[in-house]
């Protein structure tokens, strides 16, 4: 059999994401005790928000979400995130039992959600880095 041309691997194997929000340590106690890290406002914004829009401007095409409560998954379903038309398919995953991201990592696997290499993110960072090109070098090496 001959070998499959890339860009039927590509459309077969999207680039996809991991955004685990909760770092499960206690850094921002007593902040995020009513509201999650990811929801936290910077400018009006909730953290999440800012990766998400690094995210829909790179390759990736899905993006896992791991939510250890309902406030992000309430906020995200009612998010242009969800519209019809948004550039990225979000999947949206409970751990509601694990209690570091080595527990939220080993869900990933049993799941076998991932496909190839993926981009992990904790969903708290604020960055305009392309991603892309970041790709590119990491698939070279």
């Amino acid at each position: 059999m001959a070998p499959r041309p890339k860009d039927d691997l590509k459309a077969e194997n999207p680039l996809q994401a991991v955004i685990i929000p909760n770092t499960y340590d206690p850094h921002f106690v007593p902040l995020d005790l009513r509201i999650p890290r990811a929801l936290l406002p910077l400018c009006n914004l909730p953290l999440i928000e800012y990766s998400l829009e690094l995210l829909a401007t790179s390759p990736v095409q899905e993006v896992v979400i791991f939510d250890s409560g309902r406030q992000l998954t309430e906020y995200l379903r009612k998010s242009k995130w969800f519209l019809p038309g948004s550039n990225l398919k979000l999947t949206l995953l409970p751990v509601p039992d694990a209690l570091s991201v080595g527990d939220v990592l080993r869900e990933l696997d049993v799941r076998n959600i991932i496909k190839e290499d993926f981009i992990l993110f904790d969903g708290l960072g604020v960055s305009n880095v392309d991603l892309g090109a970041l790709v590119e070098s990491h698939k070279k090496h």
